[in-house]
């Protein structure tokens, strides 16, 4: 699920861990009406101008012992490049139609 936390991805690298994760109260997999808990984290790169090496949260539902990732919103999953630098190859590509590096 992707969650806004509001601050940038180098912000948000050094937080780390102690980012505010929210609370997930149903399951989007059984929609199951119950708490998610913390399942640990993975780490995974997010690159901009620079690269950085951010923790993902996962989380765990006791009912259909099923995992979900948080994802913040300046990432895509399966994408290393943040959003912002997706969008901004793509208006490269359509309107001046041409793309770089």
């Amino acid at each position: 699920i992707y969650h806004d936390f509001g601050i940038s991805v180098k912000e948000y690298e050094a937080i780390g861990k102690n980012n505010a994760f929210p609370e997930v109260d149903q399951c989007p997999h059984c929609k199951g009406r119950t708490r998610l808990y913390r399942h640990g984290f993975y780490f995974r790169n997010a690159i901009d101008a620079n690269q950085y090496r951010i923790p993902i949260c996962r989380l765990k539902c006791p009912s259909c012992n099923k995992t979900l990732s948080i994802l913040p919103t300046f990432l895509l999953s399966y994408f290393q490049y943040t959003v912002d630098v997706i969008l901004e190859k793509l208006n490269c590509a359509i309107v001046k139609g041409k793309v770089e590096g």
